[in-house]
């Protein structure tokens, strides 16, 4: 009746993505969480659930958890029935209602442009900033290589004739140096 089904492998890299940074800090938090570890010492005992008896006595954990309990609950609904009521309110035929939506889903669309716009500026060849940045490095790069040009010029200018000199031994008080001995 029912075809067989096998089992799908290309599952497999995204549960173990999801293993590896969801399942194992979970657990790993967990055991943890059953010791008296520190957070920086090496060493660490097993405590049981000592930690949970002790946080369920504490008054301040209490009250932390009735404000996020308030604030979660709070904010969805309260968000849910704002964006129902706005919603039915826009689907009305109401005058200034284009107008109205208009404002409301302005946000979504200029952000896009924004975005496209900063990266056409940056990314602009002629006069973009990335561009005038990479202009400057080739500039100064051409100038540094320029500069070693130079020098090295100048120092075979420098260096050459002395270094004939002591081969052929006009420097005082040094022989003739043979230039097959050098090798």
């Amino acid at each position: 009746m029912f075809a067989r089904r096998r089992a799908n492998w290309l599952y497999v890299p995204a549960l173990a993505v999801f293993a590896l940074f969801t399942v194992y800090p979970l657990v790993n938090g967990f055991i943890l969480s059953l010791t008296n570890w520190n957070g920086y010492s090496p060493g660490r005992s097993f405590i049981g659930l000592d930690n949970y008896v002790r946080m369920l006595g504490d008054p301040i954990v209490g009250t932390a958890l009735g404000n996020t309990f308030i604030y979660g609950i709070g904010s969805t609904v309260l968000q849910q029935i704002m964006g129902l009521a706005l919603a039915l309110a826009l689907d009305r035929a109401i005058r200034g209602r284009s107008i109205a939506r208009a404002i409301i889903y302005l946000p979504v669309l200029v952000s896009p442009v924004v975005m496209g716009t900063m990266y056409y500026l940056l990314f602009s060849y002629r006069y973009g900033g990335a561009q005038r940045h990479r202009r400057r490095a080739r500039r100064r790069e051409g100038r540094l290589a320029q500069r070693c040009r130079h020098r090295d010029h100048d120092h075979r200018d420098r260096e050459l004739p002395a270094v004939r000199r002591h081969l052929d031994g006009d420097l005082p008080g040094r022989p003739a140096v043979d230039p097959d001995r050098l090798l």
